[in-house]
């Protein structure tokens, strides 16, 4: 059965809405027929409807180019009059996929991806679990890659970070309580921006408490608290065009990259006058620091 498909490697899923998903069964004959599996999966956003539960998953041979994939696709209700089947970024665990501005072509590739990059964290004790899945001539340039990489250039910007109040009565709170866990992943955070230089010694009448997120995989994020501060701070206005322009002027665009800065807001320095503002406390024992940059 020959079928149109939407390739859209921005997809974390392969998605088959339910009357395609019919058809396909209607051609298979009754050693062919594939069961739908529970799927667990909750869709937000799809064809414009808020939150859709999916009718299940399958597992279907697809020939795309000549070559043949095994995917899994989460079947759907029909929410919208296009886009029937659509093959997401699984694919490209199977396939090297190069996009055009009418069509895009698939080809299956070998066991060694050096085309698709993905995000990697990796500790220290997980660097040699790492290596064994790499092959021989790579390792040692990964291992400088994520041990050993440093910025050419450290060029600061030209622009600097200057806050006006409405009020200038100082905002204060009191140290928040921390578990002996949580003070120690703030004492290691602090020393850390410390070596760095991005916080110093303060005496300022501000001070906003230091509060500890958990990131996904159960790390701390530590944070600090300004919302006391932000409800007195004058609010930037920077013109800025409409969204609907900025998506016109990418529209021909065929490849599309995102750069994520790390601890993107300590790129950018501090107004020397404005750093009193950014003073926080950890715990009793800690002192106040505020931030240069």
């Amino acid at each position: 059965m020959k079928l149109n498909a939407l390739i859209d490697n921005g997809s974390d899923i392969n998605v088959l809405q339910t009357d395609l998903w019919s058809k396909i069964q209607q051609n298979e004959t009754t050693e062919q027929k594939n069961q739908l599996e529970v799927c667990q999966t909750t869709l937000r956003g799809f064809g414009g409807c808020s939150l859709i539960r999916p009718l299940g998953q399958v597992t279907l041979k697809t020939r795309i180019d000549g070559e043949e994939y095994q995917l899994v696709f989460i079947v759907i209700p029909n929410v919208s009059p296009e886009d029937k089947m659509i093959i997401g970024d699984p694919l490209r665990d199977q396939a090297t996929i190069l996009l055009g501005r009418e069509e895009a072509s698939v080809t299956r590739h070998g066991p060694v991806r050096v085309d698709h990059v993905r995000r990697i964290e990796v500790k220290p004790d997980e660097m040699q679990s790492l290596l064994r899945d790499v092959p021989e001539e790579f390792r040692q340039e990964l291992q400088f890659l994520v041990k050993g990489y440093r910025p050419l250039s450290c060029e600061k910007p030209p622009v600097r970070k200057k806050s006006v109040l409405k009020d200038e009565t100082p905002i204060w709170r009191h140290p928040a309580k921390l578990s002996p866990k949580e003070k120690s992943e703030v004492d290691a955070q602090i020393e850390e921006w410390l070596q760095a230089g991005v916080i110093v010694e303060s005496t300022s009448e501000f001070a906003s408490q230091v509060v500890v997120a958990r990131k996904k995989d159960g790390r701390a994020r530590v944070c600090i608290n300004f919302k006391p501060l932000n409800k007195v701070i004058v609010k930037e206005h920077t013109p800025q065009a409409p969204i609907e322009d900025c998506l016109d002027e990418i529209a021909d665009g065929v490849v599309y990259c995102g750069i994520d800065l790390k601890d993107g807001y300590f790129h950018i320095e501090v107004e020397e006058e404005s750093r009193k503002y950014t003073s926080f406390v950890g715990f009793i024992n800690q002192g106040v620091r505020f931030f240069n940059q």
